[in-house]
C-alpha cells in the first residue's frame, strides 16, 4: 500500500470572457471528452501528465517513483509535508473551463494524516472555492461541494469515504449532474463485489437498486453473486422488503444460473417466509422462461435475461486447428485435438481436455453454455460430424451429423439453433446452409446461399447472419457481405469490404462487426482491420495488428478484440508457420496490444467464449 499523499491543488477560473462554450471547445481537442455509457476508462484529467510528474528536469520536490513503475503504468508518492501542486486553470484549460468535467482520482491510504487535505480544489480569481473535494481522515468523513446556478455553495458530507459511491450516484442524479452520475454508476458497476459488502449497499432504495440490477456492466464472476447480491439487500429487512422478491428477481439473469445452485440457496434461506416467497418466485419464473424460450424460438422476442452480461468475467477457449513450426514443409502440418482456455482475468492458458477428434477448418458456436464443434477436416477427409463440450463436466460427447461434410465453413448460434453455411463440401464448394435443433440432435437443411463460398467470416447478430468475404467456387477472394434473417429467409445485400479477403477473423464488438487480416492474391497474409456499423452500412478501417495473419480466431470479451493465431506470411520458398502470439484491440484507444501467448501455435482453429 502506499502513503497517503496530502495534496492541495488550487486551480484559478478563468474570467468570465474567456470561458468558452463545451460544443465549441469538445471541437478542438478538448480534455474532457464525452463519456459513453458503460465506457471501461473515463477520459478526463491527467494528473502525471498534466503536471508533468515524470519530468525528470521539473523535479517536483517531495515527488518520488513508486518502486514498481514500469512504462505500462507509472505510480508516484507525494510527500505530505513538501508536496505542492499548483496550477493556473488556464493550464489545464486552454480554452476555458467546460461546462462539465471528470475528476476521477485513485489514493492508496496509510498513516491517515490527522488534519484535513483537498484532493482537488477551484477557485476564482479573489480566492473563493468553486468547486473541491475535501477528505477528513479524523472522521472518515469527505466533502464535496460546488457552486449551483444560482452562485450558492453546496456541499454533500458523505461519512464513509470507503463506500461513498453509491451516495455520490445518488447525490448526482439528485442535482442533474449527468458525468458525474456517470461516473459514480461506473464505479459501482466495475467494483460491484467489493460495493455490495459495504452497509451502505443495503441501505439502498429498490428503484437505485433494481437499476444496478439491470446493468448490463456489472463486472462479476458469475450471475449467481447478483443473485445473492439481490437476497442480501432482502434480508437486510427482510419484514418490509419480502414483498420485493418477484419483482427484483425480474432484474437478475437467472436463466444463466445453475438451477442446482438456486435451489441450493432456497433450501438454506434463514428466514422461512422468504424461502416460501423465494421458491415460489422461482417456480414462476421457470414457467414463464419456458414459454419465453418458446418464442424466441419462433423468433417472435428476445430476452437479455437469457444471455450472460457483457462485462462478467468469461474464458475464452480455442479448439483445435492445425500446427505448422518453422522449417516445415506445406505437407508437414499437424492437425490439433488440443483444447486450451485462457482465463481473461488471470491472463493464464490452460489446457483441457481434448475433442474426440482432431479437426481444422471446422466450426465453433456457443449454445445454451455449451461449446458446439462441427465439420472441419483432417488428413484429407472432410467430417460431417459434431460434438459438444461441457465446460463445467470438462467432457465431451457426440452429436448427430450434418447432412454433407464441409471445412471451412461458417458457423453460428441464434435463436437457439446452431447454422453450418456453405464450406467445401467433398469435392464442391457449398452453398446450402444447415440449421440444428439441440432439443431433438437433428440437422436440417434449410435453403442455399445466394452464392457457393468457403473460408469466409460469419457471426450472428439481432436476429441476422451476417457472411462476410470469403473465396467462391472459382477461388477468387471476396469482398461481399450480405445478411441473412432465418425467421422470413431474407437475404439483403450490404456494404462490400475495402479489401477482399478470406480466411478472415469476424466478431462483433460494441454493436459493429470487426474483420482482422485474412488472406488474398496480393498478400498472403494481411494485417487490415475493418469495422462495420450496422446502423450506417458503412466500412471503415481501423489501426492495423501488429502481425500480419490469416486463419486467425477472432472473438470479443470483457470490452475487447481477441486475435489468436493463425498464420503469417512467408517467403516463396518456405510454408507459412503458424503463430501462438495473442493480440488485444482497445476501441477506446483505437490500439493493440500483446497479451500473453497460447501453449500451442495453431491456424484455422476454433474459438468461444463462455
Amino acid at each position: 500500500m502506499w502513503p497517503l499523499a496530502l495534496v492541495t491543488i488550487a486551480i484559478t477560473l478563468l474570467p468570465q470572457d474567456l470561458v468558452l462554450s463545451q460544443e465549441f471547445a469538445n471541437n478542438i481537442n478538448n480534455i474532457c471528452p464525452e463519456i459513453r455509457p458503460g465506457q471501461d476508462d473515463l477520459p478526463g484529467f491527467d494528473m502525471i501528465r498534466n503536471f508533468r510528474l515524470d519530468d525528470v528536469e521539473l523535479g517536483f520536490e517531495g515527488v518520488t517513483e513508486v518502486e514498481g513503475s514500469n512504462k505500462m503504468q507509472r505510480a508516484y508518492r507525494l510527500s505530505p509535508k513538501r508536496t505542492n501542486l499548483t496550477l493556473p486553470t488556464r493550464t489545464i484549460f486552454p480554452l476555458g473551463l467546460p461546462g462539465q468535467f471528470s475528476f476521477v482520482a485513485t489514493f492508496r491510504k496509510r498513516n491517515l494524516q490527522k488534519r484535513s487535505w483537498n484532493l482537488i480544489r477551484i477557485d476564482d480569481l479573489l480566492g473563493k472555492p468553486q468547486f473541491g473535494i475535501t477528505f477528513y481522515p479524523k472522521t472518515n468523513e469527505m466533502d464535496f461541494y460546488f457552486l449551483d446556478f444560482q452562485g450558492r455553495l453546496q456541499t454533500a458530507t458523505f461519512t464513509d469515504v470507503e463506500c461513498c459511491f453509491l451516495g455520490i450516484c445518488q447525490f448526482a442524479e439528485l442535482h442533474a449532474c449527468t458525468n458525474l452520475k456517470l461516473e459514480a454508476k461506473r464505479y459501482i458497476e466495475r467494483n460491484f463485489i467489493e460495493v455490495i459488502q459495504e452497509d451502505e449497499f443495503c441501505e439502498l432504495p429498490k428503484d437505485a437498486l433494481k437499476s444496478f440490477l439491470r446493468s448490463e456492466g456489472l463486472n462479476i464472476d458469475s450471475e449467481f453473486q447478483v443473485f445473492q447480491a439481490t437476497m442480501k439487500w432482502i434480508l437486510h429487512d427482510v419484514t418490509h422488503r419480502q414483498k420485493y422478491v418477484s419483482e427484483l428477481l425480474e432484474a437478475v439473469r437467472l436463466p444463466v444460473i445453475s438451477i442446482k445452485q438456486l435451489d441450493s440457496y432456497a433450501q438454506e434461506c434463514p428466514d422461512l417466509n422468504l424461502k416460501v416467497s423465494l421458491l415460489k418466485s422461482l417456480q414462476n419464473h421457470r414457467i414463464e422462461m419456458r414459454l419465453v424460450e418458446a418464442k424466441r424460438r419462433l423468433g417472435q422476442v428476445y430476452d437479455v435475461r437469457l444471455q450472460p452480461r457483457m462485462c462478467a468475467k468469461k474464458c475464452v477457449y480455442v479448439l483445435g486447428g492445425y500446427n505448422r513450426e518453422l522449417g516445415r514443409r506445406w505437407n508437414e502440418s499437424t492437425t490439433l485435438v488440443t483444447v486450451e482456455r485462457l482465463e481473461t482475468l488471470k491472463c493464464q492458458w490452460k489446457t483441457l481436455s481434448p475433442m474426440l477428434h482432431s479437426r481444422s477448418g471446422h466450426g465453433v458456436a456457443v449454445l445454451n453454455n455449451l461449446i458446439y464443434v462441427i465439420g472441419g477436416e483432417s488428413d484429407c477427409l472432410i467430417f460431417s460430424n459434431g460434438e459438444v463440450y461441457d465446460p463445467v463436466s470438462n467432457q465431451w460427447s457426440m452429436i448427430c451429423s450434418m447432412n454433407l461434410p464441409r471445412c471451412a465453413l461458417g458457423t453460428c448460434a441464434l435463436n437457439g439453433y446452431l447454422y453450418a453455411l456453405g464450406g467445401w463440401v467433398g469435392a464442391e464448394i457449398g452453398d446450402t446452409m444447415e440449421q440444428y435443433d439441440p432439443l431433438v440432435n437433428k440437422w436440417t437443411i434449410i435453403g442455399k446461399m445466394s452464392i457457393p463460398r468457403y473460408a469466409m467470416g460469419v457471426v450472428a447478430y439481432q436476429g441476422l447472419i451476417y457472411i462476410i468475404g470469403g473465396l467462391s467456387a472459382l477461388s477468387t477472394e471476396l469482398d461481399l457481405v450480405e445478411s441473412f434473417n432465418p425467421v422470413t429467409g431474407e437475404w439483403n445485400r450490404l456494404a462490400p469490404l475495402s479489401t477482399r479477403c478470406a480466411y478472415v477473423g469476424v466478431a462483433v464488438l460494441h454493436d459493429q462487426i470487426y474483420t482482422v487480416g485474412g488472406t488474398n492474391n496480393s498478400h498472403a497474409a494481411l494485417r487490415t482491420v475493418e469495422r462495420y456499423s450496422i446502423e450506417e452500412n458503412k466500412w471503415t478501417e481501423v489501426t492495423s495488428v501488429k502481425t500480419a495473419r490469416a486463419g486467425a480466431s477472432v472473438i470479443s470479451v470483457n470490452g475487447r478484440l481477441l486475435v489468436i493465431g493463425g498464420r503469417t506470411s512467408s517467403d516463396e520458398f518456405s510454408a507459412p508457420v503458424t503463430l501462438n502470439t495473442v493480440e488485444v484491440y482497445d476501441p477506446e484507444t483505437n490500439s493493440w496490444t500483446e497479451s500473453t501467448h497460447m501453449p500451442t501455435s495453431r491456424c484455422e482453429a476454433g474459438v468461444a467464449v463462455l
